[in-house]
């Protein structure tokens, strides 16, 4: 692998920085902070460096996790935050010259601090998972994707059957499986537990697979990238020290479909809800040596990164096997290590 060159971005946040990502092409980032503030920056090719293009106010509170809509859809931005709120943010033209971030619509429907949101891929539509303290999964939906002014909501999912108390740190992740033309799945982190929701044809959510193994509280959850392979891989970061990557397979789609078109009047607690995936752990390592707080998979699904505690984000690649190793520490600190 060739070697591995960090830059540092000067962010001029006031607070902690929450989350940061790229836009769909990588030549746009944004950065939202618990100082209340989005800010947008774009990559300048004649200098090869990023810069702040835009920066607003985005909450009452500090601001928990931002994302990009598909570029299908325009320049969209959503923003979730401790005030309960997620904030749809879209770019406009301003004159001929320039042009703005503007606030198009509010979802206050949660009931405690919006955790985590994530878009679904565009050929579903445009829509949005958010996931509360409440510990509820609500799925909202642009109906005209060329208004975005109006969402609406079409789920409304309780992952515990009561919230946690307020004694207990809350802890919830949700991530859109990215593949187009498969089923839409979506994988969720509910305290120490993972779990995985499908949507059947009649536009409900059934839980059907869990992913096993975890001792703490699960800070994130990612989909890889399928890239035309038979099976999904997942990986989650935990509050034990472990990052752990699962391998989910499909069963019998055609029993399935069977088994749904005659049971519509199934209820929520059918087995067939738990026995739809096959799970399995095929990794599960404790490099960073304390608490994981992030991860993510490359475009190709090949490559993992990990951020912890320790202050270093670690690079995974895996090998003909679905075997991850190790191949790269990246660190401010010091020098990027080849592993």
């Amino acid at each position: 692998m060739d070697d591995i060159s960090a830059t540092t971005i000067q962010t001029n946040h006031q607070d902690l920085v929450n989350d940061v990502t790229y836009d769909f092409y990588g030549r746009r980032m944004v950065s939202c902070s618990a100082d209340q503030r989005v800010k947008v920056y774009d990559f300048n090719d004649d200098t090869e460096t990023w810069a702040i293009t835009s920066e607003w106010r985005a909450g009452d509170a500090s601001l928990m996790r931002v994302a990009w809509a598909h570029p299908s859809f325009g320049q969209v931005l959503a923003v979730c935050s401790l005030d309960r709120g997620v904030r749809i943010y879209e770019e406009q033209k301003k004159n001929f010259e320039s042009k703005t971030w503007v606030e198009v619509a509010k979802l206050m429907d949660a009931r405690s601090a919006v955790l985590d949101i994530s878009f679904c891929p565009f050929q579903h539509g445009c829509k949005l998972a958010a996931v509360s303290a409440d510990a509820t999964l609500r799925i909202y939906e642009a109906m005209e994707p060329g208004n975005l002014t109006y969402w609406t909501l079409m789920n409304e999912i309780a992952l515990m059957p009561s919230p946690p108390s307020r004694n207990e740190q809350p802890a919830f992740c949700v991530n859109w499986c990215p593949s187009r033309w498969r089923e839409q799945y979506i994988a969720v982190g509910c305290m120490n537990d993972a779990y995985i929701y499908k949507q059947n044809s009649h536009g409900k959510w059934k839980k059907v697979a869990e992913l096993p193994g975890h001792t703490d509280l699960i800070r994130d959850i990612c989909w890889a990238p399928s890239m035309g392979s038979s099976y999904y891989l997942i990986a989650t970061a935990c509050k034990d020290g472990n990052v752990r990557i699962f391998k989910v397979e499909t069963l019998c789609e055609e029993v399935f479909q069977e088994e749904e078109d005659a049971g519509n009047s199934m209820t929520e607690d059918s087995n067939f809800n738990l026995n739809s995936l096959k799970v399995e752990l095929i990794g599960e390592y404790d490099n960073h040596k304390c608490q994981v707080w992030r991860c993510r998979f490359n475009v190709t699904g090949t490559i993992l990164s990990s951020s912890g505690d320790d202050g270093c984000v670690r690079l995974w690649k895996a090998s003909y096997a679905n075997l991850f190793k190790c191949i790269s520490v990246v660190s401010l600190e010091k020098k990027p290590e080849k592993l």
